[in-house]
């Protein structure tokens, strides 16, 4: 049986309202009068909800994560054909949704108390690399950078390119920063000579395009 409509309806106050606070002050500075007040509920039904602060700002930053996650999986529904010169829809995506609440996502990229939470976002952009990388069949040859190292420069990468932005260079349009960023990373992906793992044929420092009959096109 799913979750009562109201008790639901409860729970979301209190998530946006803790992530609202979270907006303006650090994690460990907000308390349960504080939450309680923003969501206009009372302290007895806060804990008729959660035991504690920490498990409600849990769900709150869970909730968070699952909207990229669920954008991501959206997103791997139809097939992208990567290339240098195209920025990655999914990238604008991410960007614009952390751009449209500069103030929480500033925070929790700095927030001591929500580490964790950082460290669960890089993860899954380094799993995102590594998910797209190994479905396009490509594999680096001898003597490239290994895919894992790859990922990790990415997601580190993404991390600093937010914090930038967020904190101080808001006037970038999204676009733009997203055309820098790609700029960058997409060497991580187009700079070295690939193998098909499927044909074992050799690509030389190109875009590593397979057409439609999966044929692979090098531009030199």
């Amino acid at each position: 049986m799913g979750v009562d409509r109201r008790i639901r309806k409860t729970q979301t106050a209190l998530k946006d309202a803790v992530l609202a606070l979270a907006s303006q002050r650090n994690l460990d500075e907000i308390s349960v009068q504080d939450i309680v007040d923003q969501a206009d509920v009372s302290r007895a039904t806060f804990y008729s909800h959660y035991k504690s602060k920490e498990d409600l700002v849990t769900e709150a930053l869970d909730s968070l994560f699952e909207t990229f996650v669920s954008e991501a999986a959206e997103f791997r529904k139809t097939p992208v054909d990567f290339h240098p010169d195209v920025v990655p829809p999914n990238l604008v995506i991410a960007l614009r949704r952390m751009g449209d609440n500069p103030d929480l996502f500033v925070r929790l990229f700095g927030d001591r108390g929500a580490g964790a939470w950082m460290v669960r976002l890089r993860t899954f952009w380094e799993e995102q690399f590594l998910e797209t990388w190994h479905a396009s069949d490509f594999e680096p040859c001898e003597g490239a950078m290994p895919v894992e190292l790859r990922a990790s420069f990415a997601a580190s990468i993404m991390a600093r390119v937010v914090s930038w932005w967020l904190d101080g260079h808001r006037d970038e349009p999204v676009e733009r920063i997203a055309r820098w960023h790609w700029d960058f990373v997409s060497h991580l992906w187009f700079d070295h000579t690939f193998r098909t793992a499927n044909q074992g044929d050799i690509v030389e420092q190109g875009s590593g395009r397979r057409s439609d009959d999966g044929s692979v096109a090098a531009s030199r």
